[in-house]
């Protein structure tokens, strides 16, 4: 998966060595920390101290959107 269309606060899906969690994103893709392809994150489940993340192994991807606007 691409990196480019996940930004921060975004939930993540990662695969670690066959184990499989979900992720918040820490800060946004274009940060120095994930110039080098690895994807900062704060996992959500406890146990879990990964901290990056590749672009291999995110498996999915929810973008944070916020509340629908009313439509008038």
């Amino acid at each position: 998966m691409k990196l480019a269309g996940i930004n921060a606060g975004d939930i993540v899906e990662i695969d670690k060595g066959g184990r499989r969690f979900l992720a918040t994103v820490a800060q946004p893709h274009d940060r120095p920390c994930a110039a080098n392809g690895r994807l900062p994150i704060d996992p959500i489940h406890r146990g879990i101290s990964w901290r990056q993340a590749s672009a291999r192994e995110v498996v999915a991807h929810w973008a944070r959107r916020g509340r629908p606007r009313a439509r008038s």
